[in-house]
């Protein structure tokens, strides 16, 4: 292939040509599994005779359990007089931390998502503001489509404990 192939228009019969290796194609490794996920797929299952291998399953995390942690970290941070855009950023992840709460007592929220949020909001009780940014990250990765709104509340949040800590 040469330099003027990718120049090229539409073809006579109407298909478009794809550049490949192109500036703003995504890394390779982001299709990839990672290393220990491809390992823990090929292990042999430790049960003789089951057609599906134990999984361990997470552990149902109660939703009143959430709200309370949400609230007590935003009551929290609403104790400490906060001025400026820091006041703007706990108003902010009040409101979408309000659209959890909802979400929550209709049982729409997935149970991957509690599991982790629960994660996440030990880990901002305790400080770990690192290990719970990393979490965050890995959640809105999987499933910003559909919990966006009250994500961006929950980063909010992060960055907030983070400051005063």
């Amino acid at each position: 292939m040469t330099t003027t192939d990718a120049l090229k228009g539409p073809a006579s019969d109407g298909s478009y040509y794809t550049a490949h290796g192109h500036w703003n194609d995504p890394p390779k490794a982001l299709f990839h599994k990672k290393a220990g996920e491809r390992a823990n797929a090929s292990a042999p299952s430790d049960t003789k005779g089951s057609p599906t291998p134990a999984v361990d399953e997470d552990p149902e995390v109660d939703p009143t359990v959430l709200k309370s942690l949400v609230s007590s970290l935003l009551a929290s941070l609403q104790e400490k007089d906060l001025k400026g855009m820091d006041k703007r950023k706990l108003d902010d992840a009040n409101r979408k931390m309000s659209v959890l709460s909802s979400r929550l007592d209709e049982g729409l929220v997935p149970k991957p998502v509690t599991t982790s949020l629960k994660a996440i909001l030990d880990d901002l009780e305790a400080a770990r503001c690192e290990q719970a940014s990393a979490q965050f990250t890995v959640l809105m990765q999987q499933f910003v489509e559909t919990e966006g709104k009250w994500l961006l509340g929950l980063r909010r949040l992060i960055e907030l404990v983070t400051a005063q800590s």
